[in-house]
């Protein structure tokens, strides 16, 4: 699998579905209701635990006023970002003293 779809898995794509539901203050009651997609399925999705189809993802998406090739596209740019930038901080390298305890080095 290329590194282009690696970066879109079912967590990012929940969080995205997510975030764009909150910014539109929709309950997941009034979300169900206007997607006809079941609540227990929504959260399921939101969380990453589903594998949705596209057609689901689709009618999730016009849901909260997106297009969701739109939507993933700029969900795959934050991922790479936040890929890049958890790259560059580095990790405190852990020593051992003389009396053997451990020390961090930043």
């Amino acid at each position: 699998m290329t590194e282009k779809f690696k970066l879109l898995d079912n967590q990012s794509i929940g969080i995205a579905l997510k975030q764009l539901r909150k910014k539109q203050k929709l309950s997941i009651t009034d979300f169900s209701q206007s997607t006809g997609i079941c609540r227990s399925y929504i959260t399921m999705v939101e969380q990453g635990e589903a594998n949705p189809s596209v057609e689901v993802l689709k009618t999730l998406f016009a849901g909260v006023g997106r297009n969701l090739v739109f939507s993933l596209r700029r969900q795959r740019q934050y991922a790479k970002a936040e890929k890049n930038f958890s790259s560059q901080i580095k990790a405190p390298s852990v020593r051992k003293n003389a009396s053997g305890a451990s020390t961090t080095k930043r």
